[in-house]
């Protein structure tokens, strides 16, 4: 429950200031610039979901689950699910871009699984990584360019507008790791952060046919309990929640873009019955596949 709070309240903090709390859609999503030196980060917390910071001007020091990294201007940070951060210390020009998309927001993306765990992973490890002055310009304009829609009020499709630029802002990011070479480094873990790689590829191999938790356990010859445990603490999400949402990406994937019928979709993806596959993806999603299919076209 504590660290609930904490998630809540970087958020909070930050829409309690007048100035700020049109940045915000909802509490889904915040495209922000800010002062280091009077912003929320300054105290311990946590963001539930995506956050990637911008540096623009100055420098500035901050502490990503007690370690420390130093923060130059042209760099980015990218702080993963349920991580700690607080900013240490700044230089007096200062200035940042803020994006924080939480995880209801993400789960409406259409973003490819395979794609981004590998990248997730990185993240991880890679919190930060100095950006060539290019792509330093694109991403600064695709922050400026979000922030614009955010302010632009209740305008037609400002959702889905967003939706799509917050998108390519990801896909971006991942773009740059690549370049990088960051994708494919891998550093000393800690045996719970190993259990998690394990369990990434395992789910990576089988998600399309295997939801149970259970099966992967068996895999990683652990039991469930243990697993959740594990993967909770690592990630911020539960086993069950990463399947879930594995699941639920393909299945938006595959009603929108592969031509299949709602059955066939549902016989790809393992589901017994047309109806039990629709019940777990409006569980899941709020609405029923067709609706989903008709709304994407």
């Amino acid at each position: 429950m504590k660290q609930q709070t904490e998630q809540e309240s970087v958020l909070s903090r930050l829409k309690r200031n007048p100035a700020k709390a049109s940045d915000f859609l909802s509490d889904q999503l915040v495209i922000t610039r800010l002062d280091v030196h009077t912003n929320p980060v300054t105290h311990p917390g946590h963001i539930n979901g995506f956050a990637a910071v911008l540096a623009t001007a100055g420098r500035f020091d901050i502490s990503i689950n007690a370690d420390t990294y130093s923060v130059e201007a042209g760099s980015m940070v990218i702080f993963h699910p349920n991580c700690t951060v607080c900013v240490t210390g700044a230089a007096p020009d200062t200035d940042v871009y803020l994006a924080a998309i939480t995880r209801p927001f993400l789960n409406n993306m259409s973003i490819d699984m395979g794609i981004t765990l590998p990248w997730y992973l990185s993240v991880r490890r890679h919190p930060v990584i100095a950006l060539h002055d290019d792509d330093r310009q694109i991403v600064r304009d695709m922050l400026h360019s979000m922030l614009g829609v955010v302010h632009s009020g209740e305008s037609p499709y400002r959702v889905e507008i967003l939706g799509c630029m917050a998108t390519a802002f990801i896909y971006k990011l991942i773009g740059i790791y690549q370049q990088e070479k960051l994708m494919d480094t891998r550093g000393r873990h800690s045996n719970k952060e190993l259990l998690f790689e394990q369990f990434v590829e395992l789910l990576l191999a089988h998600y399309r046919s295997e939801r149970s938790l259970g099966f992967y356990a068996r895999r990683l010859g652990i039991s469930s309990k243990y697993l959740s445990l594990v993967i909770k603490t690592v990630s911020g999400k539960s086993a069950v929640e990463w399947i879930d949402d594995y699941v639920i990406q393909e299945a938006k994937n595959l009603l929108l873009r592969s031509g299949l019928s709602i059955g066939e979709v549902a016989a790809r993806l393992n589901f017994s019955t047309q109806s039990f596959f629709g019940k777990y993806f409006k569980l899941h999603t709020g609405i029923s596949p067709k609706k989903f299919q008709t709304l994407g076209k």
